[in-house]
């Protein structure tokens, strides 16, 4: 049997990455954009 890890021990700093700016769209891996928010206009017909 194993022992259980110890979290505390774990650093859960969040990765450095890359990220869009405010406003702007990004890309999915399929190639799709998607925009940072979505309005009752974008849902009309």
């Amino acid at each position: 049997m194993t022992a259980i890890p110890d979290f505390t021990k774990i650093n859960f700093a969040l990765p450095a990455g890359t990220s869009p700016a405010s406003g702007e769209n990004w890309e999915t891996p399929e190639g799709i954009a998607v925009k940072p928010g979505y309005g009752p206009a974008d849902t009309a017909g």
